[in-house]
């Protein structure tokens, strides 16, 4: 597959790369004062291996939404 990263010690096949997957995010119910929940848990929706590659794509791709960039 072309969207393999071959370089992850868990995934022996290969690591796709995080775009290329479905994503689940479960939104806490406690809230901050301005009315926002305080934790995000995300998550592949296979139950799939996530990488700390996996992380820093998500990472950017959340500060990207906060600046109004991400898709």
């Amino acid at each position: 597959m072309d969207d393999d990263i071959p370089t992850c010690e868990h995934c022996p096949d290969g690591h796709r790369l995080p775009a290329s997957r479905p994503w689940a995010v479960w939104v806490a119910a406690k809230r901050d004062s301005d009315g926002q929940p305080t934790h995000l848990t995300v998550t592949t929706t296979g139950g799939h291996h996530v990488a700390e590659s996996d992380a820093e794509w998500l990472r950017d791709l959340i500060g990207r939404a906060g600046n109004g960039v991400a898709s």
